[in-house]
């Protein structure tokens, strides 16, 4: 008696259950076909792809960002400086922290901006050598290769700068007005005598032909290195 109760109730429940979708089915398909007549054929590809994009989005997680970022690009246009602190620029992806590195240890962070470029101005460098690079970080934390490493030289001393012929004051006489300046400098220097460049020899060694006027010659020997300093001589010469 009492299984048969049960059995009669689980009986309805399904009854139910089944007019309850019988009705539903009945109303979706007189959507349909209300859609059909109203909007056309292209509600019902609308209403598939719909219906697939709610699935997919709902069933497939977002994935994580796993790709770095392409490395930045410096741009310091000089091997060689005299000044303590230097400007810098480059270009890296959109939005990303460039984080710029000299010797090995961090000294700047800094944002690209919507076009990818950025720009640092009076950054500090050591004396001597220094190896620069930069990293970029995306949102997501994945950070990217190290950038190409440039070298940049700071040094402020002037270059040596000597004069071994002639003596200052030298008194030159005949027919030929022309002679020959010789002297040294720090081997990676030029030189300039009278605004022009002298031949540079190997060793830091150069000369250079001098015509001369009658009368006092005032010759102004300058000696620049890579990292712009620069050295000045003068002396004077007579042609009688």
């Amino acid at each position: 008696m009492k299984n048969s109760f049960y059995r009669s109730r689980l009986f309805k429940k399904q009854e139910a259950k089944s007019l309850r979708l019988a009705i539903i089915f009945i109303i979706l398909s007189l959507s349909l076909i209300f859609g059909v007549i109203f909007f056309g054929p292209s509600v019902l590809v609308k209403l598939s792809l719909f219906l697939a994009n709610f699935r997919s989005s709902s069933q497939t997680p977002p994935q994580e960002d796993k790709i770095p970022p392409a490395p930045p690009q410096l741009v310091i246009p000089f091997e060689a400086t005299s000044s303590a602190k230097i400007n810098l620029s480059g270009f890296a992806e959109p939005g990303v922290k460039v984080e710029i590195f000299i010797n090995g240890i961090s000294e700047e962070t800094l944002v690209a901006d919507n076009d990818g470029n950025f720009r640092l101005t009076n950054l500090e460098i050591d004396s001597g050598k220094n190896e620069i690079y930069a990293l970029a970080t995306d949102n997501a934390g994945n950070i990217s290769q190290p950038s190409p490493k440039m070298i940049v030289i700071f040094d402020n001393t002037p270059p040596k700068l000597e004069i071994i012929e002639p003596e200052n004051k030298a008194t030159f006489y005949g027919l030929s007005k022309t002679i020959e300046i010789k002297g040294e400098t720090d081997e990676d220097a030029i030189v300039a005598i009278n605004d022009h460049l002298a031949t540079m020899e190997a060793g830091g060694k150069f000369r250079y032909s001098l015509t001369l006027a009658p009368g006092a010659n005032n010759v102004k020997i300058v000696a620049t290195d890579k990292a712009g300093n620069q050295t000045e001589k003068e002396l004077t010469v007579f042609l009688e």
